[in-house]
């Protein structure tokens, strides 16, 4: 596009060839002005970059002088319906996406066109943002806390990219990062959580929580049904009262165990063919216990 005014030719050859001969030949030239524009339009216009929670947006058009506006949505397609003319439209994508619009005026005198252009992106997110939390005993006035994301984002073409975390501990804040993260403070009643989760999408989710230290301190993870316990052979027993969610046992020896869970080995049932003194180890990956039954 040339930038100085004046009168242009632009000449245009198309040449037909044929096994190394050319068969013919066709010129088109084309005259074009360049001429200074006056009174042209200084538009502008602001729209979110991001929308996370619909795909209706709102666009405020602040320009100064103008001739009318003309507005696509959806650059560089020139389908109907993703123009307007009015002055500051709202319009509803028909699905999530990244578009380019354009807001356009021309002069009706000059023809004179002023364009402007922005990238915006568009998502009906669902992610939810959530966390478990479990703590170690108190021991000399400090305990451990684990906190671990639950948090989902339904969108399959998408995933969670950042979890960023940050506990209040009286007057400390402490951030964190990672989708699970475990630190040391001193014994208190409470702590306040703020989890944050950031979608590839470049969308986010938030849940802040009070938690309530002793809701989440160790109860008893291991509940035998007794120290010794008789059984003939040829029957069955189960060695459980109870198992806490999410907790995992490890017995020792199996022979004679079935277990309803291979892997937590929660419900575990003995039918053992002689005396047989049965270790289990349980975890709740922060606190572990160790108990025997005969």
């Amino acid at each position: 596009m040339p930038n100085t005014i004046g009168q242009f030719l632009i000449g245009v050859l198309v040449m037909e060839w044929r096994d190394g001969k050319v068969l013919s030949k066709t010129r088109r030239n084309f005259e074009y002005n360049v001429r200074e524009c006056q009174d042209i339009a200084e538009i502008s216009f602001e729209a979110p970059e991001l929308t996370c929670d619909g795909l209706t947006v709102t666009f405020n058009n602040t320009s100064v002088d103008d001739f009318g506006y003309q507005w696509n949505f959806n650059v560089p397609s020139s389908d109907p319906e993703f123009q307007s003319t009015e002055k500051s439209p709202t319009f509803t994508y028909p699905e999530s996406g990244i578009y380019v619009v354009e807001l356009s005026s021309i002069h009706p005198d000059t023809d004179c066109e002023v364009i402007i252009s922005q990238t915006i992106a568009v998502y009906n997110s669902e992610m939810t943002a959530s966390f478990d939390a479990v703590a170690s005993t108190c021991v000399d006035g400090r305990q451990r806390i684990k906190l671990t994301s639950t948090s989902t984002e339904p969108n399959e073409a998408h995933s969670i990219e950042q979890y960023r975390w940050e506990v209040v501990v009286g007057d400390v804040v402490l951030p964190l990062f990672g989708a699970e993260v475990e630190f040391e403070i001193d014994c208190v009643e409470s702590i306040m959580v703020s989890h944050t989760v950031v979608s590839s999408t470049k969308c986010s989710a938030n849940v802040l929580r009070d938690v309530d230290i002793s809701s989440i301190s160790p109860n008893m993870l291991i509940d035998l049904v007794g120290d010794t316990v008789r059984v003939c052979i040829g029957e069955s027993i189960a060695l459980l009262n109870s198992a806490p969610e999410g907790v995992v046992y490890t017995w020792s020896p199996t022979t004679g165990l079935t277990f309803g869970d291979a892997v937590l080995q929660n419900d575990v049932v003995a039918s053992p063919e002689e005396t047989t003194l049965y270790t289990v180890t349980a975890t709740d990956g922060i606190n572990t216990e160790e108990a025997s039954v005969l």
